[in-house]
């Protein structure tokens, strides 16, 4: 599905690929709203956005969707003892004003369903493929990715905190399903990331804004 072009930004609900010469890259939007927002004013907006969406049922049918996945990334979490569920707002985790933006202001997980869309896409022998996943966070994509035979699995992530707690999840994870154990993350600015020089298979769940996409 899809119109196959040299790798570059992948957008879509469900994730969609392109090709590149080397580099399958698969991409998931997540939406990134202003939710973030803390103390009276915030608590206000937030009341103000729940009442409209409770008398609007496209809305409706939106949070709804919202707490069920919220739902199944805990359940992920406990059968897996590990740490990735939440939303977390970038400013929370100490990332610099100037960077928010760039990096599209907030942590959500990939859900299950959405990561094994864009998988579908995959070629038939991962085995022959590295996944890359840009702006890893606390490694969720990555530990989805163990489930498929690549050849290694590697994450790289702006934000100390996310990835220290990645690096904690590759340790803790626990997995009948496992068909990769090779999982290494890197804590790094991705536009100044140096790919392994592998045939990648490359994921982006909305990790830049479009500016950053640019460079």
């Amino acid at each position: 599905p899809g119109e196959q072009q040299e790798g570059r930004r992948t957008t879509g609900e469900g994730g969609v690929a392109r090709r590149g010469k080397r580099c399958w890259a698969l991409g998931a939007a997540r939406r990134t709203d202003g939710w973030s927002e803390r103390g009276l004013r915030g608590l206000v907006r937030r009341s103000a956005i729940a009442v409209l969406h409770r008398s609007n049922p496209r809305g409706h049918l939106q949070m709804r969707a919202a707490q069920k996945q919220h739902q199944l990334d805990r359940t992920f979490d406990l059968q897996h003892g590990v740490d990735t569920h939440g939303d977390t707002p970038l400013l929370q985790l100490g990332l610099a004003a100037d960077d928010i933006a760039r990096c599209n202001g907030l942590y959500r997980p990939v859900g299950d369903g959405i990561f094994m869309q864009a998988m579908a896409l995959v070629p038939a022998r991962p085995q022959n493929f590295v996944f890359l996943d840009y702006g890893s966070g606390k490694g969720k994509a990555l530990l989805l990715a163990s489930r498929y035979a690549f050849k290694k699995i590697v994450g790289v992530e702006l934000l100390p905190a996310l990835h220290a707690t990645a690096e904690e999840n590759i340790q803790s994870f626990r997995s009948g399903a496992r068909r990769c154990a090779d999982i290494a993350v890197t804590c790094a600015d991705a536009t100044a990331f140096d790919p392994p020089l592998e045939p990648l298979v490359c994921f982006f769940f909305n990790p830049f804004d479009a500016a950053t996409w640019r460079l």
